[in-house]
């Protein structure tokens, strides 16, 4: 009887050991995070998901118009700017615009109303509408003339 207690001893700290070596080298904190993430189901965002949540107005429209505005804001005078930051200031800052933005802004919608009064004209052949886009260019580039 005494040799099986032994024996059975003997495989009983061979499996404890065994266990042991088994055991993966992991620290703590990622053996924490594996387990929440099964529970969870939900993995850290990567930087690159986290940007990718922010709106299209915010990751690409605001940066290229106050790029813009800055190359704008060279030719136009102080006193202009400040005319119409105080306009600005009056309405409330709609968008939260500086002066610089918002000459941006005016620029772009003109740009993209002259297109889109070009492509009504040639796709419907119309004198009328190529006269609207001449018309939207003249009154672009007088706004462009009163800020700079």
């Amino acid at each position: 009887m005494l040799p099986i207690l032994a024996l059975a001893v003997g495989i009983g700290i061979f499996i404890i050991f065994l266990g042991i070596a088994r055991t993966p080298q992991t620290n703590t904190a990622q053996m924490v995070q594996q387990r929440l993430s099964v529970y969870g189901g939900e993995k850290p965002l990567t930087i690159e998901e986290v940007e990718l949540q922010r709106p299209f107005t915010e990751r690409f429209l605001r940066p290229s118009i106050e790029k813009l505005g800055t190359l704008l804001s060279r030719s136009t005078p102080a006193k202009a700017r400040q005319d119409l930051m105080n306009k600005l200031e009056l309405a409330g800052r709609p968008g939260n615009l500086t002066p610089e933005d918002f000459g941006a802004v005016r620029i772009v919608s003109a740009a993209v109303l002259a297109a889109v009064g070009l492509l009504l004209g040639f796709l419907l052949a119309n004198p009328v509408y190529l006269g609207l886009l001449r018309a939207g260019d003249v009154a672009a580039a007088e706004g462009r003339c009163a800020t700079g």
